[in-house]
């Protein structure tokens, strides 16, 4: 079983730092526009030499970034590896008297509670003198293959940590706010007035994207040194994910706005979807809360608090095993499902990172391909988490000594686990996640709220234009 644990993270780790990287580089690379424009200027040395151009350009470009990527990696893999590739597993040393129970002979051992000699006089299990103990650590090396997919995981703990505490308070609010939210049948009179405000939504966005696209022009040319044209970038890549986001609200808003027609309503839509939505809520709620508990209560303590979900599996699995299987089964994946979840509402909360959203018939390839690799990041997390979390009921098992002693107590990362850091950092963004949703609950009212902002500023740039005009007596400029 250890050799398929090994063949996993050998593939997961394949796929992670070589395949999905390169593809993700791929398509980015073939986006249309200025962001091509720019992309293109920074290809491969490779590329430009041989003047190649649409998808060979892409592959060579694609593989030049992954290539530093797999080689600044393994530089670093190895520089880990030679210094702290051994862990260090703590245990507890017993010196035993060699005259207790448990070294006497079998008929001088009566049947009335272990008492050792003639019956008048009882004698310690650990003999005349108290049992010794020490506190002891047992160093031993790890293989290559397992200390690889210990560093894979450790850099995946960053994420899962923030994303699953996001993910917490953003996987029930979003199933609920598509109840809440779920497309009705509009009038003709309110079908009107919707058609209206679409299409001046969509008149200020044209209007934003040509403003932000001669913004950068102008940026890039009056940029003197490499780090103004960075800091350019920079500010170019916030506003990008911005008016993506705004303009992604607006295609559902359209949607929306055609199932309003009764015709299409009843043809192309199912109204069982937002009620199936609101008990998945509602399930996911209970999932948090069971989460929640049980990282409280058994994980943050030592010796913990109670066995919680320890006590549930094993008196399943007393009758029907794989009933217990099941529900690992379910809460894993809800884990995972938080981490993606967590992922895309912080990058529409934020803009700080771009938001690739899943959703059918409309998903692009490096959409699917970031998801996937955020998922295999977040996998031997999981493994972990949960190994941890089912330390009783998995005990004995080739998981739970990898996981739970290789793992957690390799050189340099197990202070991380010691002091529970990332658990602790779970439960911090749950608890500001729910005091910020519970505030701006509704991502369409938190866009909506951007786009007035965004109007707004631009009155005010119009405002001291018009300032600054009156002030030269009509001109443009002073002569």
């Amino acid at each position: 079983m250890v050799l398929v644990w090994e063949i996993a993270y050998g593939i997961i780790a394949a796929l992670v730092v070589v395949v999905f990287p390169f593809f993700i580089f791929y398509y980015e690379n073939d986006d249309e526009g200025m962001e091509a424009k720019e992309k293109s200027e920074g290809s491969c040395l490779t590329a430009m030499m041989l003047h190649l151009q649409g998808c060979k350009r892409n592959f060579c470009t694609a593989l030049g970034y992954t290539t530093v990527i797999v080689v600044l990696g393994a530089i670093g893999f190895f520089v880990l590896q030679y210094y702290i590739a051994f862990t260090q597993i703590p245990y507890r040393a017993y010196q035993v008297n060699t005259g207790t129970s448990a070294f006497a002979p079998v008929d001088a051992v009566f049947s009335t509670g272990g008492v050792i000699g003639n019956g008048n006089s009882t004698v310690s299990p650990c003999g005349l003198a108290s049992c010794g103990t020490t506190l002891a650590v047992l160093q031993m090396d790890v293989s290559l293959i397992i200390f690889l997919a210990a560093v894979l995981s450790f850099v995946g703990w960053f994420l899962f940590s923030i994303y699953v505490g996001i993910g917490f308070i953003a996987m029930p609010m979003d199933l609920i706010n598509a109840y809440i939210h779920r497309p009705k049948m509009l009038g003709y009179a309110e079908a009107r007035t919707q058609r209206k405000v679409l299409m001046k939504r969509s008149e200020e966005l044209i209007k934003i994207g040509e403003e932000m696209a001669s913004r950068l022009i102008e940026s890039q040319d009056n940029a003197r040194t490499k780090r103004d044209r960075k800091g350019a970038q920079k500010v170019h890549k916030t506003e990008t994910n911005r008016f993506k986001l705004l303009v992604d609200l607006l295609e559902k808003d359209l949607e929306e706005f055609q199932l309003g027609d009764p015709k299409n309503y009843r043809e192309h839509y199912n109204p069982l979807v937002p009620y199936m939505k609101l008990v998945a809520g509602f399930f996911s709620i209970v999932l948090t809360a069971v989460w929640l508990i049980h990282i409280i209560i058994f994980m943050l303590f030592n010796p913990p608090l109670h066995p919680f979900l320890n006590t549930y599996l094993g008196f399943f699995d007393a009758f029907f095993p794989l009933f217990g299987t099941l529900t690992i089964g379910i809460l894993g994946l809800y884990l995972l499902l938080c981490a993606s979840t967590g992922a895309a509402k912080f990058g529409t909360r934020f803009f700080l990172i771009s938001v690739h959203p899943l959703e059918p018939h409309k998903t692009l390839l490096n959409s699917f391909m970031f998801n996937v690799q955020l998922v295999l990041l977040c996998v031997l997390p999981t493994v972990q988490f949960c190994t941890d979390a089912f330390s009783q009921y998995a005990r004995n098992t080739d998981a739970g000594v990898i996981f739970g002693s290789q793992f957690k107590y390799i050189y340099g990362f197990r202070f991380f686990w010691q002091y529970n850091v990332f658990l602790f950092t779970i439960l911090g963004f749950t608890l500001l996640s729910g005091i910020y949703f519970g505030i701006f609950p509704s991502d369409r009212n938190h866009l909506n709220q951007v786009m007035a902002q965004i109007k707004a500023a631009k009155g005010k740039e119009m405002k001291a234009f018009e300032s600054k005009l009156k002030q030269q007596g009509g001109a443009l400029s002073l002569v």
